[in-house]
């Protein structure tokens, strides 16, 4: 403690200041006296004065004086630090408000570190806790759970923290009932319509119910895979032979029918053309003029030989008009120019080409042998939008070597008739097609339209790309392409320097295409190939029970295309996803391919044979 100073009659006055204390010492001494010996006394008449007391009038000791000072500072100082604030107290958590359990936890905890806690229940009796505090066997009622705190120096919180809950009586247990009898009823399916006996009908369409409603249903035909189905089921390209068509309900229980309904029918190798026609015709001009008169329904013959070209402009109502060769592929004619409707060209050997001019409806070319040379084989409208063609078939014919193009180009196609049919290619079989360096395809579509139905077609022994669907500007609505036989693509491009170490892809279809399926294709096979390619926007498409060599899902379309199905094959994907249901195996056990029969015992892939079917005239 620092001293300070003052003159007061000539002597030195000390003030000794103790402010922390709030004591506050003067002590007059004289010069001398600061250094007195301990035990000495003094009899100055200079007086100490302290806040205790009055002036001293005495003599003392100098030790004694002075530690009578220090003692009376130290008793003030401990009265000056005595803690006398209580603790306040705080409860966390805890229940609150209305609830069946007759149990509680409570937390709790005090604003001074080291604090003791005191606990009640309702009105009981205060005793020592800890947080958290746990309670059980509370009754039903309202309660209440107090907490005080007291801290180290003995104070107690006055104002205890406290939570009021209420303990209810919990429901009723439920009422024991008893659950209805599980439903393990299978039910029953019926066929209602479809074909039966035989028929000449490469299509067939299928009715069906169940016993119970909102059952779900599977289809098979033959002894193809089980795939779900909704009625009518309908079906194309249809092989010669005998068929089954067989369909499952299942019940909302998950009860499948163990005795599936099922229809069985022959389709038989129609017969050849009548050999009566309605007038036979032995030039190009009398056709003709015999055609521009013909009633609907008319078959007007050209007799054997060969011939130039011709063009049909009038149109013809339904069922149309047929030109006819007398003698199947015994008369051959030079291209066809099609600008009227309604018009089937038929059993002919045609050294030119079909073309079908723009708004022209419902074209048949049905089981022609169509030669190579520059040309297309057959051009399907050729037109741009709006500008279309409805209901077209290609059904039957021999297309036979390279063309200037193609040798099918389709633009614009429509179903006009509700039939779901826009452009039928069907049947046919495609061979000795190049790559001449004009994008030379098999089949191309190109601009957009609906209903592409392409199915049971025999491509073999080409190059160039096979069936090739791109640059519609919307989706084709209503795309099928099932059963088709794809193999053998190993004629080089000419020149060879085109495409040198590769081909082009067997089957590449680029979205947009909606509300569709690819079934039951074999692609790739044999000798060379190159690899098909799904690409593009696709929408409700299946994919289901095909056998493709090289398949690849990729973004070429601006997207790499979502598609539903199962049970395909595959042996290459070139590093790209391939479809979900896609198993790999290189060694399909196919039947006999060496003689073109790929079909497989587990359904998969096509269900015909090439030596079956007729083709050409």
């Amino acid at each position: 403690m620092r001293s300070s100073g003052i003159q007061i009659c000539g002597k030195r006055l000390q003030l000794l200041g103790a402010a922390a204390l709030g004591v506050f010492v003067l002590v007059l001494l004289l010069p001398s006296q600061s250094h007195a010996t301990p035990g000495s006394r003094t009899c100055n008449p200079i007086r100490v004065f302290a806040s205790w007391g009055a002036w001293d009038r005495g003599c003392r000791p100098v030790a004694t004086r002075t530690g009578a000072i220090a003692q009376r500072i130290s008793l003030s100082t401990k009265r000056r630090r005595r803690d006398t604030t209580a603790p306040e107290t705080t409860i966390g958590s805890g229940p609150s408000g209305s609830t069946t359990a007759t149990t509680a936890s409570f937390g709790f905890s005090s604003n001074e570190a080291g604090s003791t806690f005191a606990c009640r229940i309702d009105g009981g009796s205060w005793g020592p806790c800890g947080s958290p505090e746990d309670y059980s066997g509370f009754a039903t009622g309202d309660h209440q759970f107090s907490v005080r705190a007291t801290d180290a120096a003995g104070n107690t919180d006055t104002s205890p923290a406290a939570r009021s809950w209420t303990v209810s009586s919990p429901p009723p247990p439920p009422e024991e009932t008893t659950p209805p009898p599980a439903d393990t009823t299978a039910p029953e399916t019926t066929i209602a319509e479809g074909p039966s006996g035989s028929t000449t009908a490469t299509t067939a369409s299928f009715t069906f119910s169940s016993s119970e409603s909102g059952s779900a249903f599977a289809c098979q035909l033959d002894s193809g895979s089980w795939a779900p189905c909704s009625s009518p089921r309908a079906y194309s390209g249809i092989a010669v032979g005998a068929h089954d068509f067989s369909v499952r309900a299942t019940d909302g229980a998950g009860n499948t029918d163990a005795t599936p309904a099922s229809r069985s029918w022959t389709v038989a190798t129609p017969p050849p053309p009548a050999s009566g026609c309605t007038s036979t015709v032995s030039t190009v001009s009398a056709a003709q003029t015999a055609l521009s008169g013909a009633s609907p329904g008319a078959v007007v013959c050209l007799a054997d030989g060969t011939y130039g070209g011709l063009s049909l402009s009038s149109s013809k109502a339904a069922p149309g008009v047929t030109l006819r060769a007398a003698s199947p592929g015994q008369t051959t004619i030079g291209s066809v120019q099609l600008t009227g409707s309604g018009y089937t060209i038929s059993r002919f050997v045609i050294n030119g080409g079909v073309t079908i001019a723009r708004n022209v409806d419902r074209t048949t070319v049905d089981h022609n042998r169509i030669l190579a040379g520059n040309h297309y084989g057959v051009f399907v409208c050729t037109a741009t939008p709006p500008d279309q063609c409805d209901d077209t078939k290609i059904v039957g014919n021999i297309f036979d070597g390279a063309m200037e193009e193609d040798q099918i180009r389709a633009n614009v196609y429509h179903d006009g008739d509700g039939d779901g049919i826009g452009l039928l290619v069907e049947g046919n079989e495609f061979r000795g097609n190049t790559e001449r360096g004009g994008h030379n395809d098999v089949f191309q579509s190109v601009w957009v339209g609906d209903h592409l139905v392409f199915n049971r077609n025999y491509l073999h022994d080409f190059g160039g790309q096979g069936f090739f669907v791109k640059d519609q500007s919307t989706a084709i609505r209503g795309f099928v392409a099932n059963n088709n036989l794809i193999v053998d693509q190993d004629r080089p491009c000419e020149p060879s320097t085109l495409c040198t170490g590769y081909q082009l892809s067997p089957w590449q279809i680029y979205g947009p295409i909606s509300d569709g399926e690819m079934r039951n294709n074999t692609v790739g096979w044999g000798a060379g190939g190159g690899g098909a390619v799904l690409t593009g926007t696709y929408t409700n498409v299946d994919f289901s029970d095909n056998v493709f060599d090289t398949l690849s899902l990729t973004n070429g379309g601006g997207s790499v295309p979502a598609v539903g199905g199962t049970n395909n094959t595959y042996c290459q994907s070139n590093s790209w996803p391939v479809p979900g249901g896609t198993s790999k195996d290189c060694a399909p056990a196919f039947l006999n391919p060496a003689a073109d029969d790929y079909r497989q015992a587990n359904g998969r892939g096509v269900n015909w044979v090439p030596s079956e079917q007729h083709y050409g005239p």
